[in-house]
């Protein structure tokens, strides 16, 4: 993949990929592109006639390139958005609660942007819809709380598989498996890219890091191993999970997120 970068970057700047050959582009998961990527696409590959440039982007969701995000700038790779910036802040995918809860637990700021000098991180003002508050869950140990997390995944009145329950390690994925076989819930466990089937009736059992990108009605995140603070990864890997559902949220408290998530709830 980096070599297949390097080339495509070099090979535009050698003239033997064409400059400006796109009149508009469209970019989503913003937040995932590297500053290079994003130069080469808003500097060198859209018609500086037209300069019509659409960025999807989230900070919040920012799970791969934190130190680097740290020092970046529109600015700096060629975004010319001062005075022609529309920023949406009307949320689509996900209900007012889930919002609530995920702005309280990564403490997003409004932070203005004058100059163009630093990369916005809003809170959504407007959505679509609103649902119960999520479920928080406390249990006296993992397994117990799995047990009730698959209790009410199982009387959710969804299709099997618009239902996802979300891990934080690959280490819980065949606990999830074991006790959802127990409740005789149909499952599939992505272990690894090509065992996800999207269609096939199943609660979708994943990591959060594979669950980037898409969407359920429902969604339970199980409680994360223990561990002294969240960082800050921790916190944009949170968001990018329970923004997954679209409706109902179910989250799993454990003692590393106790005291955040019953402050925030």
């Amino acid at each position: 993949m980096r070599e297949m970068e390097r080339k495509v970057i070099q090979g535009v700047a050698d003239g033997q990929i064409p400059r400006h050959q796109y009149r508009a582009i469209l970019i989503d998961e913003g937040h995932d592109f590297k500053p290079e990527w994003l130069q080469l696409l808003a500097t060198d590959m859209i018609d500086s006639s037209t300069e019509d440039l659409v960025l999807a982007f989230d900070d919040n969701q920012n799970i791969y390139q934190r130190r680097q995000r740290d020092k970046f700038t529109f600015k700096s790779v060629g975004i010319r958005a001062v005075g022609r910036t529309t920023i949406l802040q009307t949320n689509y995918r996900n209900t007012k609660e889930i919002l609530d809860l995920v702005s309280r637990v990564v403490s997003t700021e409004e932070r203005p942007s004058e100059d163009d000098s630093i990369i916005p991180c809003l809170k959504p003002i407007a959505w679509h819809r609103q649902e119960p508050d999520p479920e928080l869950i406390q249990a006296s140990s993992l397994q117990a709380e799995i047990h009730k997390i698959a209790s009410l995944i199982r009387d959710l009145p969804y299709d099997w598989n618009e239902r996802a329950i979300l891990c934080w390690t690959n280490a819980h994925l065949k606990q999830v498996a074991t006790i959802l076989k127990k409740h005789n819930i149909p499952h599939q466990v992505r272990t690894r890219s090509g065992t996800y089937n999207p269609s096939q009736p199943t609660v979708k059992v994943m990591t959060l890091h594979a669950s980037k990108g898409l969407q359920f009605n429902s969604v339970a995140i199980v409680s994360q191993p223990r561990r002294r603070r969240p960082t800050k990864e921790d916190l944009s890997l949170f968001a990018v999970g329970a923004t997954r559902a679209t409706h109902y949220l179910i989250l799993g408290v454990g003692d590393t997120w106790k005291e955040i998530l019953l402050q925030s709830s």
